[in-house]
């Protein structure tokens, strides 16, 4: 019988599943999660029917679809509804990974972020690695606000869709927004140039684009 006696026998909580590293510890990304209820899916559904173009008549999600780590996220979300692409999709994935570094070394307080990261901060810092992620966090910032004539909006709904895990309510008024559409549209392609630029040997100048050109489009 003492066997059986287990650690869990002794209190303590239950050994977390997923993939683990030599040493033991828990691969990052790798914990199994509960899966969603249905009225959290139900949610979800409906934020993302919410957030489609008029006329866009494509068949609502499937349940795997809602089920997925794209539909946990506002970033996903903004996928799945085809408001935004793959690449800007991946280009903001790619800098809120940036602004997480960022904000721990700079010993933000803890925030809401993608994949539910916060930030901790630390008593060591190497400053090499300090000034080369800030001064990338400062291009990529400073890439977003030349991104667009309404470069600090942009900013700002960058900012709440990747840091803060939240749709901007105004997505989800009845009454076009397309000054906005454009604006998270130009900051995520400006993300995207700096991670993933279409040409690998020469990094393409952002340039600032006439969201009026966008209307009809981003309605």
């Amino acid at each position: 019988m003492k066997k059986l006696s287990s650690r869990r026998s002794r209190g303590g909580r239950p050994r977390s599943t997923g993939a683990r590293e030599p040493s033991g510890r828990l691969r990052r990304g790798t914990k199994e999660q509960p899966a969603a209820p249905l009225e959290a899916l139900g949610q979800r559904a409906d934020v993302i029917a919410k957030l489609r173009a008029p006329g866009d008549d494509r068949p609502t999600l499937s349940h795997a679809a809602l089920m997925g780590e794209k539909a946990g996220s506002a970033l996903g979300m903004l996928l799945l509804a085809g408001r935004i692409d793959d690449r800007q999709y991946e280009g903001g994935v790619a800098f809120a990974a940036l602004w997480r570094r960022w904000a721990a070394m700079a010993q933000c307080p803890p925030r809401t972020s993608l994949n539910g990261e916060g930030s901790s901060g630390s008593s060591e810092l190497d400053p090499g690695r300090w000034h080369r992620t800030r001064d990338e966090f400062e291009d990529v910032r400073d890439d977003i606000r030349r991104s667009c004539e309404v470069g600090g909006l942009a900013m700002s709904i960058v900012e709440t869709v990747l840091m803060d895990d939240v749709i901007p309510p105004r997505f989800l008024w009845p009454e076009p927004w397309p000054v906005g559409w454009h604006a998270l549209r130009s900051a995520l392609d400006a993300a995207a140039d700096h991670f993933i630029p279409k040409d690998e040997a020469v990094k393409r100048p952002v340039k600032a684009r006439a969201w009026s050109a966008e209307v009809g489009a981003a309605a």
